[in-house]
């Protein structure tokens, strides 16, 4: 991955780094994205399109993979706070910094992104966000459409005198209600729809290299 190695510094490879995830690696699971699905190569007009793609779906895809498995690795415990209608809000307070980080990987949302979302986004939707812990197919994409939603809500002046929306806006809320719908999808590990054997093959192939997803 020569072009991978010449671009370090661009933006969408600082996002990686700036995620912990080594780059090395991170070319490695590019290539095997490629091994996996070579004909997406044709969706896209140029080399460097393509090569940008695969790396904004894999590094879309670790972060995901990251906050599935702190909401997984810390349910019991917050799942015990949230759903004690007694919990006090200094209770909430404690767990929800880092309730919010796993969403935000989740969602594949920068953190201005995630600011606009209302401070109470997990609270309200925390069934929701247990299905996306458990598997429960297609939970990924309807925290995602209720996260633009709920982002269009928030902003003042999002719609105009005529009623249409900002075209800033609308577009953030394609981002994450749509992502994964491309045939680059992030999360069918999670939601095991008809794309799940593309990502079934890259864990089988980086099994077989002695890698970890993770």
């Amino acid at each position: 991955m020569d072009a991978y190695a010449k671009a370090l510094d661009s933006k969408a490879w600082g996002e990686v780094i700036a995620e912990g995830i080594d780059t090395k690696e991170m070319e490695s699971y590019i290539d095997l994205l490629e091994q996996a699905h070579p004909e997406m190569r044709k969706l896209y007009k140029t080399t460097e399109d393509y090569e940008n793609a695969l790396l904004q779906v894999a590094t879309a895809n670790k972060k995901m993979e990251k906050g599935v498995k702190s909401l997984s690795s810390n349910w019991d415990d917050w799942n015990d706070i949230m759903s004690d209608s007694e919990a006090s809000a200094s209770d909430i307070a404690t767990i929800l910094p880092d309730v919010n980080d796993a969403l935000q990987d989740v969602l594949n949302l920068d953190t201005e992104e995630f600011a606009m979302l209302p401070p109470d986004f997990a609270q309200k939707h925390w069934d929701l966000i247990q299905d996306v812990v458990n598997g429960v197919e297609g939970s990924v994409d309807t925290l995602r459409n209720m996260a633009g939603q709920e982002i269009l809500m928030q902003i003042d002046g999002v719609v105009d005198p005529d009623g249409n929306i900002d075209a800033q806006f609308l577009a953030l809320h394609e981002k994450i209600a749509s992502f994964d719908q491309s045939q680059f999808t992030v999360g069918v590990a999670i939601d095991h729809n008809a794309h799940a054997d593309f990502i079934a093959a890259c864990n089988d192939i980086i099994q077989k290299a002695g890698m970890t997803a993770e």
